[in-house]
């Protein structure tokens, strides 16, 4: 089936995705992706056109299954792809080639069960069989575990840990990605007790079990040489359903980009309120604090040593906020509760004139997010605390507003020889929400910063000091 950039497009605009997302949502096709995805900052959906059009290249064009048909499960294949998929799921462990495609057919799996009732007008298990070209007996064991795992064919007795894991990992989403390493490994595990009955089976010349086409709905006549031999439950049906509820899409793509609006009303309301009462940007306090020059080698403190009036106000009625975030990957499952509180800060920088925020992320490597999009903390690798910090807190400052900077660690940060650089956050603008770990080092070199030390709950002292800090500053 040979089917055109233009083709595709003209059935993508057509499709309600808004429907589903129970609000508009735009939906792209790009005719280079090499993937799906879902951007939270832009809320968009981009399909990628190279995918659909290689999956549909060897399937033939037919009265039942249609071009308009194929490419609509095709792209609402893709769309579940770019709500439910985890974004890094192929890259973050750095798997070789075949456990990417054995994690891909079971990924396709997983997204087309949860949301299998969800379209309209999509039958993905025919889809499958026709883009497959119907089932063939396997000739190895990834080709065993395609047909227990895409067509429900029970092998040894293991289709019911495919429904297992699919149940225990149905809250797997692009944001909400918690204990994808364990994902992995179960499905790692369940290749491997296929890979072992396949070797068994061939060294024994025991035939392969065969599927039931009719339970697909698809007429046996379609593939002859197959017979249903599947276990049938008392109905008479085919015992494959998955007992986790299927998921709205337009609460997940709710959640998607993290939007809580509790924490966008409460920081809301306060700046608000400030500008209700000060028009005249006047009105930022003095808590935001002022760097002090002996903290810096060069010369650009002056940039942030402003007088604090009588008052207690300063000249600029405006206030940049720095976090700089431990991104190691024992963080891993506080991202979704910190990444409510970024976009939070997004939205409100976004309609704010007094009101700006960075974004650092300081584990192994240092960075600071470029955009919307790369401030979401996703947490993975080791912690190391270099000099370069210095640069990074000193450069972090913007000219012409008051700066208020939050360092979170949630656990040991620093080799023996990498204490001192703690020193790099000892200012009296900045909160350092730290691990007890730490509390050493930060206590000798953090004289002048606030301190606040835990052992859980990052997210929520996170939170606090936000709110604490645009409550005193927008006063």
């Amino acid at each position: 089936m040979d089917i055109t950039f233009n083709e595709v497009d003209n059935i993508v605009r057509t499709l309600p995705i808004g429907l589903y997302a129970k609000r508009r949502v735009p939906c792209e096709l790009d005719a280079k992706a090499e993937t799906s995805y879902y951007t939270p900052a832009e809320d968009t959906i981009v399909i990628s056109y190279p995918i659909i059009a290689d999956s549909l290249m060897p399937v033939k064009e037919s009265e039942e299954y249609t071009k308009e048909t194929a490419v609509r499960s095709m792209v609402y294949h893709e769309v579940s792809h770019a709500i439910l998929t985890p974004k890094d799921l192929m890259t973050r462990y750095y798997l070789n080639e075949r456990e990417r495609n054995v994690l891909n057919i079971f990924e396709d799996e997983r997204i087309e069960t949860l949301l299998r009732n969800f379209y309209l007008d999509v039958d993905f298990k025919k889809q499958v069989y026709y883009v497959n070209g119907g089932i063939k007996e396997p000739t190895n064991a990834l080709e065993a575990f395609y047909n227990l795992v895409r067509f429900g064919i029970d092998f040894h007795g293991l289709l019911p840990r495919v429904k297992e894991i699919i149940n225990n990992y149905s809250y797997l989403s692009t944001i909400n990605d918690e204990n994808l390493l364990g994902y992995i490994s179960d499905i790692r595990d369940l290749f491997e007790s296929v890979e072992k009955y396949f070797e068994s089976d061939k060294c024994n010349e025991t035939p392969m079990p065969l599927p039931d086409l009719m339970a697909m709905g698809i007429p046996s006549d379609n593939n002859p040489s197959f017979t249903a031999t599947m276990e049938e439950d008392e109905k008479g049906e085919v015992d494959r359903e998955v007992t986790s509820p299927t998921p709205n899409i337009g609460d997940i793509i709710k959640t998607a980009n993290f939007r809580d609006k509790n924490i966008y009303d409460t920081l809301t309301a306060i700046i608000n309120q400030f500008n209700f009462r000060n028009n005249s940007g006047n009105g930022i306090n003095s808590y935001s604090g002022i760097l002090s020059p002996r903290n810096f080698v060069r010369d650009d403190y002056r940039y942030f040593d402003k007088k604090i009036d009588t008052n207690g106000n300063n000249k600029f009625g405006t206030l940049h906020l720095n976090l700089m975030l431990d991104n190691s990957g024992s963080y891993r499952n506080n991202c979704n509760a910190t990444n409510k509180i970024i976009q939070a800060l997004i939205d409100i920088e976004k309609t704010n004139k007094n009101f700006t925020f960075d974004v650092y992320f300081v584990a192994d490597y240092y960075v600071k997010a470029k955009n919307n999009t790369e401030k979401y903390i996703q947490a993975k690798g080791g912690n190391e605390l270099r000099k370069e910090l210095f640069d990074i807190v000193r450069d972090a400052q913007k000219p012409n507003t008051y700066n208020y900077n939050i360092v979170m660690y949630d656990g040991i940060a620093y080799g023996y020889r990498e204490a001192k650089n703690f020193g790099a956050y000892n200012h009296n603008n900045l909160t350092i929400i730290s691990d007890t770990t730490n509390k050493s080092a930060i206590e000798k070199y953090c004289s002048n910063a606030r301190k606040i030390y835990v052992d859980r709950g990052y997210p929520e002292q996170i939170s606090k000091i936000v709110v604490e800090t645009l409550t005193k500053a927008f006063r």
